[in-house]
């Protein structure tokens, strides 16, 4: 599958990615929208900002629900950040989920950036890291929750399927799916506790699945059902057998629909509302920012340095490579017998690691005398953990440059070429050399540290040549 990379900030604001099967195979193209593109050509004639500073007050404006029109902005720039996090997670997960296609983990990624101000409900700019890594790192945490609750619920029978919704799982549904709300809502989140509280599974026999209700439980949930809204909500309506059951149906057909989430459609065309003053930001305001970003990433940067070894090699493999802290152990522990020996340990010492970097950016940037409170310092964890995984994934990336400065010419060219395997792989190994020698460890044969270490490669070739091949 090929994707080509946008090279404009116009291309960037107003364009989505769609899958197109071609010949049995699928390949992604991108898709403009007019209007979009209308309003980003307007804003950047008026204004000579960079991507993350316009994407940064695009956010703002979201919050400040200012128009609609910067939600659709943002779902636009964060397409190839989707297409990213979609190939890591199908990377990761392939072997595990063997039932999902890459199709359907994109799908779902596209659900995600459709709603941008959710995605990125809790981005702190203050504190440097991009929009785009933030948002992968969310996108995949998010894209690995729904792989697994996927298969979880694509297993079990419909009763089986309404005994494994959670509370919010169950309202999420019913909301983005089914539209409900107020009383409504209320109505159905209620008798699927009913049922919940008042169905014993029995399996049907010669049958993994599990039988309906029967008669007895059916009349407890209405007995119950009734009972509450009594006391909850008086003006409600009490219900008999038949009304239940078609709210439980209601509520299986909310879940399975809400497991199994369409593409997103690109934008209809809508009134443009915008306002050219309210886009122009002070300059004086923007270099402060930008001076404390750079404070921040030398204070940041030092203090990494000034870990101790295992601790700074546990983090690259962690961050800069993706390596889940099972494998981290397997890496690590035949060189630092007494550092990490269990998944556990990796942990604790990740948790000490954030808490340095944090400690030693709050004694540089916090007034005298002030100090946060435990809630406060446990909120700039997902924050720093988007810093440290930019910064360690650059020391690879600065790797990769040395290895394709040194090529001779006609292999860089064959380097960049979309379908030239040989050198990729040969690239791939020299890597794999560099990185155990830099980081003074073995790197076992593993097929997630082959794939992890091809797909900083890729990344890199995107970044570099802004065009990519991808065999799924």
């Amino acid at each position: 599958m090929r994707i080509l990379s946008r090279t404009t900030i116009i291309e960037e604001y107003s364009t989505f990615l769609t899958l197109v099967e071609q010949s049995n195979y699928l390949t992604t193209r991108w898709i403009s929208q007019p209007n979009l593109k209308r309003n980003i050509e307007k804003i950047v004639s008026k204004s000579q900002k960079d991507r993350e500073v316009l994407s940064i007050e695009f956010l703002q404006k979201l919050k400040d629900d200012v128009n609609r029109i910067y939600h659709w902005h943002l779902s636009a720039y964060l397409q190839e950040t989707s297409f990213w996090a979609t190939q890591k997670s199908y990377i990761r997960l392939r072997n595990i989920i063997s039932n999902l296609s890459w199709a359907d983990y994109f799908s779902f990624a596209q659900e995600l950036v459709a709603t941008p101000s959710k995605l990125l409900k809790n981005y702190q700019p203050n504190l440097g890291a991009q929009i785009k890594t933030y948002a992968q790192r969310k996108l995949e945490d998010r894209i690995a929750d729904y792989a697994y609750r996927l298969v979880n619920w694509n297993r079990a029978s419909d009763w089986g399927l309404l005994r494994k919704l959670t509370l919010r799982s169950c309202q999420e549904a019913l909301k983005r799916v089914l539209g409900l709300s107020g009383n409504k809502l209320e109505i159905h989140l209620l008798v699927w506790q009913c049922f919940k509280d008042n169905y014993t599974p029995i399996k049907a026999k010669n049958s993994r699945q599990l039988s309906p209700p029967n008669q007895q439980q059916f009349q407890q949930m209405v007995a119950q059902f009734n009972h509450l809204i009594a006391e909850i909500n008086p003006s409600l309506t009490k219900i008999d057998r038949p009304t239940l059951e078609s709210i439980l149906n209601n509520c299986i057909e909310a879940a399975r629909k809400y497991s199994n989430p369409q593409s997103i459609p690109t934008p209809e065309n809508f009134e443009i509302v915008s306002s050219e003053n309210n886009l122009l930001i002070n300059l004086e305001e923007k270099e402060e920012k930008k001076q404390t970003l750079n404070r921040v990433e030398t204070v940041l940067a030092n203090t990494f340095e000034q870990l101790k070894i295992p601790q700074q090699i546990m983090l690259k493999l962690w961050l800069g490579l993706g390596l889940t802290q099972t494998e981290i152990v397997k890496i690590m522990q035949p060189v630092y017998p007494d550092f990490v020996t269990k998944q556990y340990q990796v942990a604790r010492q990740i948790d000490k690691c954030r808490l340095l970097l944090i400690n030693a950016l709050l004694k540089q940037e916090l007034p005298d005398g002030k100090k946060l409170t435990s809630q406060e310092i446990s909120q700039l964890k997902t924050p720093f953990d988007e810093w440290l995984k930019k910064y360690c994934q650059s020391i690879f990336s600065s790797l990769l440059e040395k290895i394709y400065v040194e090529l001779e010419r006609e292999s860089q060219d064959e380097f960049q070429s979309q379908f030239q395997d040989e050198i990729q792989e040969k690239i791939q190994s020299e890597l794999e050399k560099i990185i155990a020698s830099n980081l003074q460890l073995e790197l076992p044969k593993l097929p997630s540290i082959e794939a992890a270490i091809n797909l900083l490669i890729e990344q890199y070739k995107s970044e570099k040549f802004k065009t990519e091949n991808y065999k799924l």
